[in-house]
């Protein structure tokens, strides 16, 4: 967590321009929307800072300006803003989206895998789906021993975790094996 804010910060002042929505996805990762505010509040130069400012003050506990966010999201992926409408889908509480955007827009897993550890931890359901249904099917097409490993090894799966090092993943009965451990997961 220390680290990402480390980020975040950097993220903002790149080049000098304080420009909030280059830390957005992390800070709304972490949860942290006054820290966010309070970015809003000091780039008087940004064209976007009173729209924003307006609609940051608002409840996103609540289901309507939850729904705004999530308007705001698809808004900004048909303009292609990418980064950005993955704060707004955080703000508007859908991680799974925020996740899907990283993977299929942005072609980015780790920036996935981190939004999730951040905003749910280690335990979220949607890091699992991401291991499961992404990552470990994707090891297996590229035969890559290393991330079917670490696969395993987030699943706590000990057995294929060593067999994954030792044994051709792409073998046939080794992806039988791994059917039957994504059923039983199922």
């Amino acid at each position: 967590r220390h680290q990402i804010e480390l980020i975040a910060r950097n993220q903002y002042m790149n080049n000098g321009e304080n420009n909030p929505y280059n830390c957005f996805i992390f800070y709304m990762a972490m949860r942290k929307l006054k820290v966010v505010i309070g970015l809003w509040k000091n780039a008087v130069w940004h064209p976007e800072r009173a729209k924003m400012l307006n609609f940051l003050d608002h409840d996103f506990n609540e289901p309507r300006w939850q729904k705004a966010a999530l308007k705001n999201a698809f808004a900004l992926l048909s303009k292609r803003r990418f980064e950005n409408a993955v704060g707004f889908f955080l703000l508007g509480d859908r991680l799974f989206d925020a996740v899907n955007v990283c993977l299929k827009q942005l072609n980015d897993v780790q920036l996935a895998i981190t939004i999730c550890r951040l905003y749910e931890g280690d335990d979220s359901e949607v890091l699992r789906d991401l291991y499961v249904n992404y990552l470990l099917p994707q090891a297996i097409n590229n035969n890559d021993r290393w991330l079917a490993n670490h696969v395993f090894s987030f699943l706590n799966d000990r057995e294929n975790t060593l067999q994954s090092i030792f044994v051709n993943i792409s073998f046939p009965p080794f992806l039988l094996l791994l059917l039957l451990l994504l059923f039983s997961i199922v």
